[in-house]
């Protein structure tokens, strides 16, 4: 196998790229300036080095803390909890939410053997039990995996009577995913969501 197939295979890796966007993508880094190419190579390097997960919400950080989670202007109080990454930039890309973050890394599975020790649950009840927290938002997909890990949270979280457990009221086919969401709809969720009883 030469070079560029070796690169087009490379490119196959990134999600959603299939061998004719991973040719156009090996013959664009071979016509491409070297110095592009280089600052490239080296950003997804000093990424993989310096990039880790926030130590209180596991947002991908270069800092112990991040921006969010550093920002005296938002409400602590309320955190809302999202599956992934993906999912906290498109609720902050609305620039409506005004709370804090937490990411569990994933969603309840166990025939993937995704259990909850393999998500970010342990740091979120620290939080709950640390930081004078009022309302946590379980904004998961709205699919099987997305239902059994809001349960499963919602039945750990019920005990700390102080906090309001809530859910948005998002309109959104069983099955998909809260990034198909357009921006009016799902802060429309957020802001008219509901509490979650037993």
């Amino acid at each position: 196998m030469n070079l560029i197939e070796e690169l087009k295979e490379a490119f196959k890796f990134l999600p959603g790229v299939g061998s004719r966007t991973a040719q156009r993508f090996a013959f664009f880094v071979v016509k491409a300036d070297k110095e592009k190419v280089e600052h490239l190579s080296s950003l997804l390097s000093e990424i993989k080095e310096k990039i880790h997960p926030c130590k209180i919400c596991g947002n991908p950080t270069t800092d112990d803390i991040c921006s969010i989670c550093s920002d005296e202007s938002r409400d602590h109080s309320t955190v809302l909890v999202v599956e992934n990454i993906e999912d906290l930039y498109q609720i902050e890309a609305t620039g409506r939410f005004k709370g804090v973050y937490h990411i569990l890394g994933g969603h309840l599975s166990p025939l993937e053997n995704i259990n909850p020790e393999n998500l970010n649950i342990k740091s979120l009840v620290e939080r709950i039990e640390n930081n004078g927290i009022e309302e946590i938002i379980l904004a998961l997909n709205p699919n099987t995996a997305g239902e059994v890990t809001s349960i499963y949270l919602f039945d750990l979280l019920k005990k700390y009577k102080n906090i309001k457990i809530t859910k948005p009221s998002i309109g959104l086919p069983y099955g998909s995913s809260i990034h198909y969401l357009d921006n009016y709809t799902l802060i429309q969720g957020i802001n008219e969501r509901r509490e979650i009883k037993e």
